[in-house]
């Protein structure tokens, strides 16, 4: 056993314990039953397993506070006391043992929490006053006559692109002292972006919604900041708010504006050489405009605004302008400064003191880990079998973790704070505050995740029940990163009609077979369809049945349907383990394939695929089954196995 004064050469940064130093040994380590020496391998296993594991093996009560239980440790130990280990993982969370009559309880320290609440609150509050900026400089410059606001667009537009000219003349001619010049035109170019230069289809949405927003009571502030979607229209009712009937006709005007400015823009913004002459596409122009909308809506968990103007022409078109999308303008440089940060940096240690101890605990001056791995508990499992080192780590599935280099890959723990402490290797993630709030508990996953190993279909309302059980950032994370999960993940694309379905009892889902009335939804579900047409507007989709549903056709309703499509087995192409395409036949898939010229093996295997058509549309109101009208539909592609591995699982034992 090595001795422990290796961590002790790294001085304060290196001190025994990340939460509250001490010299002397806790309770929870000298427990007689605790001396068990341990050998531990696990990967993303929650706390709450992890004591019962231990518990097991030492036959010592060991509990845990409940926001713990769900928190995931990776952990590779070789012969070390059972109290050790637990005072070590205590120790990463910025947690303590409480002793009790029974046994011990693992709590989050009374500081570390309120730490934590304080740099979730600054997050929030920095994002919120970013954004209320944005909204402010907008209600500000609708105050000012169109006609002068949208001039001020126009010359701020052209000097964008003059710079953006420049700028590309500069990086191809290099002239003497051009290094300066690109520096100076780029911070011309970001202060006019700031100004909304560059997106110029921007303007009236702009104006339009700094309108809405100069006249909100604090009512409507605190809506908006609920997440409601805020609704107006130049359609006179009292459910929009209002937008000026001369809208239309600004419209016009921005289009025409707008074509005209093309015609000025420098030759490269259509693609073209400098050198050569490109004459810009017409375009057109929309005219007689018969209704424009704007939706817009913050999203509290994700700490973004969407707006969305939504255009109709007489002639059946309509245009859709994207206004205001994602994060904003930050300035973060507080978030360093906070009491959470400086309590963790403190007691990490260096690289250079990190990789000697790397050094000294693989017994070679000269080693260099050699890891080939993207994940981050694969890489710890991996440098646990080179190293006589014990490592104990959080661990998240929502992290992405790439190595910066293939050949030295200890290059990448500089995105944590890393604790040298005795012969342990303490890791932990530098953002895991924002990682939990996207984290899905292991718990909530594994039913899911066991039907497919057990070669059963999900269904919709296994999707469903899980869905309400998250919030938007997990149910986010579950569909844009499906790679980290064993089950398919993208109905979650759908959340928001999977919380509806998931609000829905028995008896409104057997109704939903047929058509749901609108009118049969209690107040919360109902103001689900609203978000959930609201947010469909952005794709040209629902306005139609949105104002059916405000205008309380006497003819139509609003309803709910649900089809449930045959199961169909269909070809599945994959490349590199990626599933590029289903439900194509087979040659359609080696056509597609074959054009990508992709010189990589392709495997295609059956897939067995099962489908929900989730759709709201309207029906007369004496006739649930009257065909489709106007409809905003989801088609949901809930789950898939493969056919032959089934039937290997169905096998008699022999």
């Amino acid at each position: 056993m090595r001795s422990a004064k290796i961590g002790w050469s790294f001085g304060l940064a290196a001190c025994l314990c990340w939460g509250i130093a001490h010299a002397d040994k806790t309770d929870i380590e000298k427990e007689e039953k605790l001396q068990k020496a341990l050998t531990l391998s696990e990967k993303r296993l929650p706390l709450n397993e992890l004591l019962a594991k231990i518990r097991q093996q030492t036959q010592v009560s060991l509990t845990i506070a409940q926001d713990l239980a769900d928190e995931k440790v990776t952990l590779f130990v070789r012969e070390r006391p059972a109290g050790e280990i637990l005072q070590k993982v205590a120790d990463l969370y910025g947690a303590a043992w409480e002793k009790g009559e029974k046994g011990y309880t693992l709590r989050m320290t009374t500081a570390v929490r309120a730490m934590e609440r304080e740099q979730l609150a600054l997050e929030e509050r920095i994002e919120r006053e970013a954004l209320l900026e944005t909204l402010k400089d907008m209600a500000q410059k609708s105050q000012q006559p169109f006609e002068q606001y949208l001039q001020e667009r126009l010359d701020a537009d052209k000097q964008f692109w003059e710079l953006q000219s420049q700028m590309r003349r500069l990086q191809q001619e290099q002239p003497e002292g051009w290094g300066k010049q690109v520096l100076e035109t780029s911070k011309q170019i970001q202060a006019l972006m700031k100004k909304g230069a560059g997106n110029f289809s921007e303007s009236l949405p702009h104006y339009l919604v700094g309108g809405m927003i100069s006249q909100w009571s604090d009512a409507q502030w605190q809506s908006f900041w609920r997440g409601e979607p805020q609704i107006a229209a130049t359609k006179h009712h009292p459910a929009f708010q209002s937008i000026p009937v001369e809208a239309l006709n600004w419209q016009r005007r921005l289009k025409e504006a707008e074509k005209e400015q093309r015609k000025h823009l420098p030759v490269e913004y259509f693609g073209g050489d400098l050198n050569e002459y490109h004459e810009p596409e017409d375009s057109g122009v929309l005219t007689d405009s018969k209704m424009i909308v704007l939706s817009l809506t913050y999203e509290p968990e994700a700490g973004q605004c969407s707006l969305s103007m939504y255009v109709e022409e007489n002639n059946g078109s309509l245009g859709i302008t994207s206004g205001l999308s994602g994060s904003f303008s930050q300035d973060t440089s507080q978030l360093n400064e906070t009491a959470l940060m400086k309590h963790w940096t403190e007691r990490a240690a260096t690289y250079d003191q990190l990789m000697k101890a790397l050094k000294e605990w693989a017994k070679n001056p000269k080693y260099e880990l050699i890891v080939q791995s993207q994940d981050l508990d694969d890489w710890l499992e991996q440098l646990f079998a080179q190293a006589n080192i014990n490592i104990i780590a959080d661990s998240f599935r929502s992290h992405h973790f790439f190595s910066h280099s293939a050949q030295k890959p200890e290059i990448s723990l500089t995105q944590f704070w890393n604790q040298i402490s005795d012969e342990y290797l303490m890791i932990k993630y530098q953002n895991y505050w924002q990682l939990r709030q996207r984290e899905i508990p292991e718990r909530l996953l594994r039913p899911l995740i066991n039907k497919v190993k057990e070669g059963k279909a999900i269904d919709l309302d296994d999707y469903a029940d899980l869905c309400v059980k998250l919030s938007h950032k997990q149910a986010t994370e579950l569909e844009s990163n499906r790679e980290k999960y064993e089950f398919d993940t993208s109905p979650f694309y759908y959340q928001r009609a999977l919380r509806l379905w998931g609000s829905l009892n028995n008896q409104q889902k057997n109704a939903a077979r047929k058509a749901l009335p609108y009118a049969q939804l209690t107040p919360v579900q109902k103001q689900k369809v609203v978000h959930i047409l609201a947010r469909s507007i952005a794709q040209g989709e629902s306005m139609g049945l949105l104002l059916a549903l405000i205008e309380e056709n006497p003819e139509k309703q609003l309803a709910i349907s649900l089809s449930d499509l045959q199961n169909d087995a269909k070809f599945g192409a994959y490349q590199s383990d990626t599933l590029i395409s289903y439900g194509e036949s087979l040659q359609e898939v080696q056509e597609m394939l074959d054009s990508q010229n992709s010189n990589q093996p392709i495997v295609l295997k059956p897939i067995q695929t099962r489908s929900w058509l989730f759709a709201m549309k309207l029906v007369g109101r004496n006739d649930p089954a009257t065909e489709v009208e106007d409809w905003s539909g989801v088609n949901f592609i809930i789950s898939f196995t493969h056919p032959e591995k089934k039937k290997e699982q169905e096998k008699p034992e022999k």
